[in-house]
């Protein structure tokens, strides 16, 4: 496994956050916590995730973003994108449709945003729990399923469909 997380700034931030809570809760509130055992569950915990995205060991796969950010340009060949305790772009202003094209967002825990062309049509579906979901029509949707259109969709012209998955996380679609 590369140690590359470990050097990053999320890394030591958690750390002293935690360090932080912890010494308030024992100061000022005299509940103790465990601050290396919680280091030591989250370190489980990331190796866990790692290992159920398929990053633990190689390089991983292009389309996952893991305790991280990044950012996404559409290609055909790929057609899933997810973000884990992260953060994430998918940029779809140049994207051209001949053919309807699926696209499937999975957002656990991170921040997600989808930038659309206002000229292509979209639709986006959305099932969120314990998070929210943003389109551009200004509907939000923190529970449960939702669907959204660009004025121009239309069943019969190819059209891009998003499917997207939120746990936990946000997903904001903007029209530009």
């Amino acid at each position: 496994m590369k140690m590359g997380f470990i050097n990053s700034g999320a890394f030591w931030g958690v750390i002293i956050i935690l360090l932080g809570v912890s010494m308030v809760l024992r100061y000022v509130f005299n509940i103790h916590l465990p601050v290396f055992r919680v280091c030591f569950a989250f370190f489980l915990i990331f190796i866990g995730v790692r290992m159920l995205m398929g990053t633990f060991g190689g390089g991983g796969r292009s389309n996952t973003i893991v305790f991280s950010d990044g950012n996404y340009k559409y290609s055909k060949s790929q057609s899933e994108y997810n973000v884990v305790f992260g953060e994430g772009n998918l940029d779809l202003r140049n994207v051209t449709v001949s053919e309807t094209e699926t696209i499937h967002i999975n957002n656990v825990f991170g921040n997600y945003t989808i930038r659309i062309n206002d000229s292509v049509p979209v639709m986006v579906k959305s099932s969120v729990v314990f998070g929210e979901v943003q389109t551009p029509d200004d509907n939000n949707n923190s529970f449960g399923k939702n669907s959204y259109r660009s004025a121009n969709y239309s069943d019969a012209v190819p059209h891009i469909l998003i499917d997207a998955n939120v746990v936990f996380g946000d997903l904001k679609v903007i029209k530009e």
